[in-house]
């Protein structure tokens, strides 16, 4: 089975491959659960169960959780106050936003119009 057969739109050869490089440079080994990470639910609004709706759910717990921990061993000497502050600020969409473009996320996102553009463009 393809890797990324699942989805109702075919992908083009040029983003299968950008996809495999992401996935190597990432070290995810399924690059179906990827590519519906990055699928917008406008791209499929006829089954919105093929976008990263749901897996958000859970990607939003592990991202607070890894990042609770990350804050609690780098600043053992923070307050309880001052960890939330520095755990907010790791997690908040122009960091969030920041650190997708730098993988290059942005490019691999599929989506009808501007959707992400527009709302990259409203972060700042």
């Amino acid at each position: 089975m393809n890797s990324t057969s699942h989805h109702s739109r075919a992908f083009s050869d040029n983003y299968k491959l950008k996809l495999v490089e992401l996935s190597e440079k990432l070290a995810i080994s399924n690059t179906s659960l990827l590519a519906l990470a990055l699928t917008h639910p406008s791209y499929v609004p006829e089954d919105p169960s093929m976008s990263y709706q749901r897996l958000e759910l859970l990607g939003d717990s592990l991202l607070k959780l890894l990042v609770s921990k990350h804050v609690y061993l780098h600043y053992p000497n923070d307050s309880e106050g001052s960890l939330h502050l520095r755990r907010a600020i790791y997690i908040m969409n122009q960091t969030l936003c920041d650190s997708s473009k730098n993988l290059g996320l942005n490019l691999l996102l599929q989506t009808e119009g501007q959707i992400i553009e527009e709302t990259y463009h409203k972060v700042y």
